[in-house]
């Protein structure tokens, strides 16, 4: 595909987003609430995931980020102010768990199917692994914009062909670069002994091997829409994967219907996995952190070249390297980084895009230059100060509470 004109990047403003968001509830003592899931919760937007002491607020689809993150900030005022008054809302990715595993609830519904899944997955990855929580980033361009680019370039394909071309490029480039989103997000540099054996603290658990991942998402081919359905159908039927939602990917190709239909019918949006909670911003995400993520999508598709199969492969090892590294270190991949993070900057100016997208670069350079302003190393900062991981998350869970509470 070609490079896509400053003229047609300049629309891309005009998309659909999406947030979903997991928290645990816990106790004042920063253990995992044992309760069943509280009733003033059962509204549209706000569902139980592995555990009942696990929600899931999930962000209608907008058409802007300040009207996404506006929704954000209102549902999660919503939770704090229905919470029992001896409950809060864990800030971080990594749970604490004193308590014997078999202690925590799975979630009940009148859905067999769902039970099931999940006994399945406490099964095979302990229930620890599934209390990790992160933050869902949906986007989608618009088509009319994908129909423009489309008739501007006279493609022979079809549109559809052309469309699901464009968010797969999206993709390979995204997993070839995704070590600089663990950089710059990363927010889980220490957890339970469950899940990860050593007391030095990384950048990101959650996105390394020890994490919320399996072996079989990095054999899913992105070749193309086809390939990438085919090959995930086959795990399915191998059982080596319970069906599409054990998928965990970093990234996955989406148009909210089944595998069968994504084939049929085509790529609507992607979803981003990999996104640690910020425990500095009471929704788990800031707009900032979203404005960039935003911007990293764009460059994905500006960028002239395609990642191949070889550099998809390779990504996945950086990405593991950048995720076990020190915190207070600078990246193994510090001048790929400056040079990516300069291309972006070149793009904004090129593109004229207001000033707020231009701070919020510039407030990511400034993070990746210096990695003691990384979420992962201000934890750990905050943590010596506090004098542990539970008291740091006891002390910003009842802040934010008594935030939204007065």
């Amino acid at each position: 595909m070609k490079k896509i004109s400053p003229l047609l990047m300049s629309k891309f403003t005009e998309g659909t987003f999406g947030i979903e968001r997991e928290t645990l509830r816990v106790k004042k003592d920063g253990e995992l609430s044992l309760s069943l899931h509280p009733s003033k919760l059962n509204i549209k937007g706000i569902e139980k995931d592995f555990s009942e002491a696990q929600l899931e607020l999930v962000i209608p689809v907008q058409n802007s980020l300040k009207k996404t993150y506006a929704l954000m900030l209102e549902m999660t005022r919503y939770i704090h102010q229905n919470l029992p008054e001896d409950e809060y809302l864990w800030p971080f990715s990594m749970p604490t768990l004193n308590k014997e595993e078999v202690m925590v609830p799975i979630a009940t519904y009148s859905d067999s199917d769902k039970i099931l899944y999940r006994e399945y997955l406490a099964k095979k990855y302990g229930k620890s692994k599934q209390l990790i929580c992160g933050i869902h980033y949906n986007f989608g361009f618009d088509d009319s914009l994908l129909r423009i680019l489309y008739d501007e370039r006279q493609e022979k394909c079809s549109f559809k062909e052309f469309k699901n071309m464009f968010y797969l490029k999206l993709a390979k480039n995204f997993l070839q670069d995704k070590w600089l989103i663990t950089y710059l997000f990363g927010a889980s540099p220490v957890g339970e002994k469950k899940i990860f054996p050593s007391y030095t603290p990384v950048r990101s658990i959650r996105n390394s091997s020890y994490g919320y991942r399996n072996l079989t998402s990095q054999k899913v081919s992105f070749d193309s829409l086809d390939s990438y359905v085919t090959t995930l159908e086959e795990f399915i039927e191998k059982k080596y994967l319970y069906d599409e939602r054990e998928f965990y990917s970093p990234i996955r190709l989406k148009n909210g219907k089944t595998l069968a239909s994504l084939r049929e019918d085509g790529i609507e949006y992607i979803e981003i996995r990999m996104i640690d909670i910020n425990p500095y911003s009471s929704c788990g995400i800031d707009l900032d952190d979203m404005e960039f993520l935003y911007l990293f999508l764009i460059y994905l598709v500006h960028k002239k070249e395609t990642a191949s199969q070889a550099e998809i492969l390779e990504g996945h090892g950086m990405n593991e390297v950048t995720a076990l590294e020190d915190p207070f270190s600078k990246s193994t991949y510090f001048y790929k980084g400056v040079s990516i993070l300069q291309e972006m900057e070149q793009m904004v100016l090129k593109l004229k895009l207001p000033n707020t997208y231009i701070r919020t670069l510039k407030k990511m350079q400034e993070r990746f230059y210096y990695p003691e302003t990384t979420l992962s190393a201000q934890i750990i900062k905050d943590m010596q100060s506090t004098g542990s991981f539970m008291n740091l998350g006891i002390k910003i869970s009842q802040q934010y509470k008594n935030r939204y509470l007065t």
